[in-house]
C-alpha cells in the first residue's frame, strides 16, 4: 500500500540508488568492489604462469634432457594447470568446483588446439613443406 509507494517513492528520487536496486534486485548484479587493477595484475601473472607451463619441460629438456613423452608430458601438467586455475576461479565466481575445472579445461583445450594449428600452418608458410 502506502508504505510501498513512499519506499518506491525514495528509490526512485535517487537514480544511483535506484540503478543499485535494479542491479542488485531485478538483475543480480553486485557492485564491483574489487580494483580493476588488481584483477588484471592476477589475472596477467596466472596468465604468465600457466603459460610458461608448456614451454618449461621443453626448456628442461633442451637443458638438461628428459627421456619420457614431451608432449604427452607438457599435455598433462598443462592440464593440471588448467584445472588448478579452474579450481581456484570457483572462489570468485561462486560456482560450483567442478564447472569451474571442467569449463576451464574445454576452454584450455580449445585455446591450445587453436594454438597448435596456428603453429603448425606458420611453419608450413616459413619452413615450407
Amino acid at each position: 500500500g502506502a508504505l510501498l509507494e513512499k519506499v518506491v517513492d525514495v528509490i526512485c528520487s535517487d537514480k544511483d540508488r535506484w540503478v543499485d536496486e535494479m542491479m542488485k534486485d531485478e538483475l543480480g548484479m553486485m557492485e564491483q568492489t574489487r580494483s580493476p587493477f588488481k584483477i588484471g595484475l592476477v589475472t596477467y601473472l596466472a596468465f604468465l604462469l600457466v603459460g610458461f607451463i608448456p614451454l618449461a619441460l621443453y626448456l628442461w629438456d633442451f637443458i638438461f634432457g628428459f627421456s619420457g613423452d614431451l608432449f604427452l608430458t607438457t599435455c598433462l601438467l598443462t592440464g593440471l594447470a588448467f584445472a588448478a586455475v579452474g579450481w581456484l576461479k570457483t572462489y570468485v565466481t561462486d560456482t560450483s568446483h567442478w564447472k569451474g575445472i571442467l569449463e576451464t579445461l574445454v576452454l584450455g583445450a580449445i585455446a591450445a588446439g587453436v594454438a597448435y594449428l596456428v603453429g603448425d600452418v606458420l611453419e608450413r608458410v616459413i619452413v615450407g613443406g
